[in-house]
């Protein structure tokens, strides 16, 4: 008779263990659908019920992420991509409530690329073509005319050039994509010759652009070019005498049409034109009547088709107006402008933006959208449009000026390189301004920014910012002093009942200079006094987020004078788009700072608190407010409320810059992936009754700068990490004090095996034993307090079939860890679950899993396809999900083979289930060896103890294996498995014998 051996099933799985009898480590290979009990049995896990999706309003929730906040359920989704925050109200009532405030920002995937080599003096206008993953960016310095072309993916240089030595003083150039096949040309207007002069470029075969052709003589250098959309070759509208020459080219600069407009005289211009549709179309400002028109004409012979009519109402053009036209389809265009009241100067009446939907065959007007207090600064619109039309603008004071990034009439997509941007050069009007250029990569999908950097001189330097648009991808997320931050783009925040941008992206600014009057004040006539201003948001957990102050600006009171006054430009701001918003328990305010005259009538040198005002909210964005100043020096310094920043630090408060990576840790936030991607930033220390802030950038106490690229960001002992592809470095250091004195001490790398692998971000999850991270499609890591790391190779398999972790969180109430994982084409996937306590690992399936969170101490999982499920509170209350338990391949030990007589397995019946056992030998193909109903009926009582066995069929092997099946119906517990049973026989006098002679 052979030996019956008892292998017990609460050693967890471990693939060290193979090939061994009685592994110290455990015996199991695989374990599906199954956990752990606390007394050492393994019974079906808790089951996965989808939960409703009905959200208030009546549509449906698609939910791209899962977070939890405050142990509050929270979706990212809806809405064409993952921008509305949803919270799951409670199991009764069992819907999503949308967030108050505006959605995220759907600009994403922020990165800098093609700075081109410093050349002398201010860069004066930018202009940039993309197709196919390459760039070409046409400059302007004082110098002439330069051509940078790259390679948008390692920002590799493919091509560097002047333009050409007869360029005289060259206004903004135009580079634009002719075809398909990604030629690129650029059009530029040479002052020498009063002609517009074209080069082209080839990147599958040139390495330098070709010679210089001349179009035609233009007066003025005023001109306009656009490629032909869903066509090749490209248009040309310049001013020449009376009127405007319109041309179409070939891509190799042969003229297809030609015609005159003769009765129109811009002073901006604009073109477009589509071949499907046949029509070319002329957006200009009329320099008789400052009113913004378009004229369509056929794109083939010329002939009119619609115009001149009148696009834009009531206002007229701002006097150095910028015009935008593109087409959106064959039969849909979309105009762009900046306006001002009527005979009204910038200076007293903020700036307009509006946008309409223009038929081009028609002329049929769409409804205006405006977007106050904002100006173009190039000819923004992108072609082909997203489903929201893309612009920018600058606004600011000198210094405080920012490159932005903004959805029109709504709010802020992003702000970069604050305090950086400069105003247009007032004496070369046709210079362009700081966002010169935004364009789209057909191919790619992607977007290109050209916006204002600073050279080493102190002098406008420009910078290709990629990103992208609608992502539905995971957004990482981090709690911090209450709140929830949230990156993926500019950083926003929410504090339970409303979301908005993290800090302001702007410094308020006056658009209407200080004044005073005689009317009833008490402040000193004939004295000098300083005003500052700031903005304050009061969030529904009552911290205080702030804006980075104003200039400061000076004015003395006339000799009857008792007050001041003045007009703050309003701000661009996620907070201003609910109504509802006062009801929510929040407010927006702008106050203004003043001196104290001293007796002398000189200005003192603090600014103290004297007025707020308060904004309503409402769907208006950059509204002005109009303040008084009134009160007596007395009467300022008794309020004993100075400027803000002396709560804290002296360093102002700035928006932080856009991110991808986010992590909270020693009192601070860390920021990476950001659009210098080898730069970390950390928020200030975390303040009393504040939200989290940040420096300006450029403070580098507050900056750590990596080796490469930063593509992880996580903390270890509250020290926090930089990930990059080859490596781990740690940044040690406290960092500066509330005073602001201290910094980071530069990243440490760490003797780590390797880095991160791409979109590691989402393997990362912190827990007792440490950090977990990807270092590569099937290497898991786990780092501990000091630094050391150790390969989880127990799931290994697991990750050679699930390669791709998309998200990771800890479930304290079950004190585990679970990582969700796909296979490499997204088709398929599990939930791996990792048991803390007995260092165990296990499978879940049966959903393709694309977020995962916990909620009420059990796991909540979203589907690709957006459903949400919650698991269950106990196990056996749903459908049965079906089980495995399979082993390693066993020996005999002392022996090279032997007989397997029976095989089965011993466990605990909780309801009726079906179990089939499977046998493999020689490391062969697993065959079922029988099936059991392990039911009532049969005789089995719920329990009480099952015990089956079963010889097989062949007996003889040298290794073998086994491996259990269970299923059953809803509603019920099956059997908890305590141990698997094998009566096995030796081969007699076979032993184990040395390979060679060791006498």
């Amino acid at each position: 008779m052979g030996i019956i051996t008892r292998i017990r099933l609460d050693g967890g799985t471990d693939q060290s263990s193979a090939k061994r009898v009685m592994p110290e480590s455990g015996p199991l290979r695989r374990v599906t659908n199954m956990r752990l009990s606390r007394d050492g049995e393994l019974e079906v896990r808790p089951g996965y019920a989808a939960m409703a999706r009905t959200t208030y309003g009546g549509s449906n929730l698609v939910a791209y992420d899962l977070v939890n906040y405050n142990e509050r359920l929270i979706a990212i989704g809806t809405n064409g991509g993952a921008r509305r925050l949803y919270e799951f109200v409670d199991q009764s009532l069992a819907a999503w409530k949308g967030s108050a405030g505006a959605a995220l920002s759907y600009a994403t995937e922020f990165r800098d690329m093609g700075r081109p080599p410093d050349q002398r003096g201010d860069i004066l206008g930018g202009t940039l073509a993309v197709d196919n993953g390459i760039a070409l960016l046409a400059f302007a310095t004082q110098d002439g005319l330069f051509v940078h072309v790259f390679r948008v993916a390692d920002d590799a240089t493919l091509a560097f050039e002047s333009f050409g030595n007869s360029t005289g003083a060259v206004g903004s150039p135009r580079a634009l994509v002719t075809d398909s096949g990604g030629a690129f040309v650029v059009v530029a207007f040479d002052s020498g010759t009063g002609e517009l002069k074209v080069r082209d470029f080839e990147p599958a075969t040139d390495t330098s652009l070709s010679g210089l052709t001349t179009l035609f003589t233009v007066t003025g250098g005023l001109f306009a070019a656009a490629r032909v959309r869903g066509g090749s070759g490209y248009v040309v509208a310049g001013v020449s005498g009376t009127g405007v020459i319109v041309r179409h080219y070939s891509a190799a600069h042969v003229q297809q049409m030609t015609v005159t407009i003769a009765t129109t005289v811009p002073k901006a211009l604009s073109i477009c034109a589509d071949s499907s549709g046949n029509t070319v179309s002329i957006l200009y400002v009329d320099n008789t009547d400052d009113l913004v028109k378009v004229i369509t004409r056929n794109l083939t012979t010329g002939a009119a088709v619609q115009g001149p009519t009148t696009v834009s109402s009531g206002q007229i053009a701002q006097a150095d107006s910028i015009v935008s036209i593109k087409h959106a389809s064959s039969t849909s265009m979309r105009a762009a402008y900046t306006l001002q009241a009527s005979g009204a100067a910038i200076s007293s009446v903020p700036p307009l933006v509006q946008t309409r939907t223009i038929v081009p065959s028609t002329h049929a007007l769409g409804t205006a959208a405006d977007h106050i207090s904002a100006e173009l600064t190039s000819e923004v619109l992108v072609e082909p449009l997203s489903s929201e039309p893309v612009f920018a603008h600058v606004y600011g004071e000198d210094g405080q000026r920012v490159n932005v990034l903004t959805e029109h009439g709504g709010p802020l997509l992003a702000g970069k390189d604050f305090g950086i941007a400069q105003a247009q050069d007032a004496t070369n009007p046709d210079a362009g301004t700081l966002a010169m250029s935004l364009t789209s990569d057909d191919v790619t999908g992607k977007f290109y920014w050209v916006n204002c950097s600073q050279n080493n001189d102190g002098e406008r330097g420009v910078t290709v910012t990629e990103f992208e648009l609608h992502s539905t991808a995971r957004r990482q997320t981090a709690e911090f002093g209450g709140l929830l931050y949230i990156a993926g783009g500019m950083l926003s925040v929410y504090d339970g009942r409303q979301l908005f941008e993290s800090g302001f992206i702007e410094a308020p600014m006056l658009f209407v200079g200080l004044a005073s009057d005689a009317l009833a004040g008490n402040a000193t006539s004939g004295a000098k006094y300083l005003v500052q201003l700031h903005a304050e948001w009061l969030d529904a957990r009552r911290n205080v987020h702030l804006s980075q102050p104003s200039i400061v600006y000076e004015l003395t009171l006339g000799a009857a004078d008792k007050e001041l006054f003045g007009a703050i430009m309003g701000l661009h701001s996620m907070r201003r788009v609910n109504a509802e918003t006062d009801a929510l328990g929040s407010s927006l305010r702008l106050v203004i700072h003043r001196t104290a005259a001293l007796t002398d009538k000189t200005s003192g040198e603090n600014l103290f608190r004297e007025v707020v005002i308060g904004q309503a909210p409402g769907d208006t964005f950059g509204a002005a407010d109009s303040f008084f100043l009134t009160d007596s020096d007395a009467q300022l310094r008794a309020k004993l409320k100075t400027v803000y920043t002396q709560s804290q630090t002296p360093i102002p408060h700035a928006a932080p810059p856009p991110c991808r990576y986010i992590w909270s840790s020693g009192g601070r936030l860390h920021l990476a992936g950001l659009p210098q991607a080898d730069l970390m930033v950390h928020s200030k220390l975390l303040f009393p009754a504040e939200a989290g802030e940040f420096a300006t950038l450029g403070r580098i106490q507050f900056e750590s700068r990596f080796g490469s690229d930063i593509i992880g960001v996580a903390s270890v002992d509250e020290a926090a990490i930089g990930f990059t592809r080859s490596g781990i470095a740690e940044v040690r250091g406290e960092g500066p004090d509330h005073a602001g004195l201290g910094e980071f001490i530069a990243p440490d790398p760490l003797d780590a095996l390797d880095g991160l692998i791409d979109d590691g971000w989402r393997s990362l999850l912190k827990t007792h034993d440490g950090l977990f991270y990807q270092a590569d499609s099937t290497k898991l890591y786990l780092m501990g307090g000091d630094r050391s790391t150790v390969w989880v190779n127990a799931i290994q398999e697991e990750l050679a079939a699930y390669p791709v972790i998309v998200a990771a969180t800890h479930c304290r109430a079950q004190h585990c860890c679970a990582f969700a994982v796909q296979s490499s084409d997204g088709t398929d996937g599990a939930i791996l679950i990792y048991d803390l306590r007995r260092h165990a690992w296990f499978v879940d399936t049966g959903i393709v899993p694309a977020a995962l969170t916990t909620y009420l101490g059990r796991l909540v999982v979203a589907d690709t396809a957006g459903l949400p499920f919650l698991q269950d509170l106990t196990p056996g209350t749903g459908a049965m999900p079906t089980q495995t338990v399979e082993t390693y391949a066993f020996d005999f030990s002392g022996a090279d083979w032997g007989s397997v007589t029976r095989i089965g397995i011993s466990g605990e019946k909780v309801g009726d289930c079906t179990i089939q056992l499977e046998l493999a030998l020689d490391d062969g193909a697993f065959s079922v060896i029988e099936t059991f109903a392990v039911t009532t009926a049969n005789g089995f009582t719920n329990g009480r103890s099952v015990d089956l066995l079963k010889a097989p069929p062949v007996q003889e092997t040298s290794r073998y294996s086994v491996r259990a099946t269970i299923s059953g119906g809803s509603a019920t517990g099956g059997v908890r498995l305590n141990g698997f049973l094998f009566e096995t026989d030796s081969a007699p006098g076979v032993a184990r014998r040395p390979g060679r002679d060791t006498r």
